[in-house]
């Protein structure tokens, strides 16, 4: 996640993985899905300015 503060531009890797492992990469894509849309949602509903937000799921073998 990237946010504009004091005119420069901050990024970092933002988890917010409050269940853990899934045992399939499927549960954990619908997850995501859900996630992205509450999280675009709360911008919204707020007002908070966004270009863009990427979400997604990787599996185990990816850390190898």
């Amino acid at each position: 996640m990237c946010l504009l503060i004091n005119g420069v531009v901050e990024c970092s890797t933002y988890n917010d993985n409050r269940e853990g492992v899934f045992k399939e990469l499927k549960a954990c894509e619908e997850r995501a899905e859900y996630r992205f849309y509450e999280t675009v949602g709360g911008f919204i509903n707020n007002d908070y300015p966004f270009r863009s937000i990427t979400v997604g799921c990787k599996s185990n073998e990816d850390d190898s």
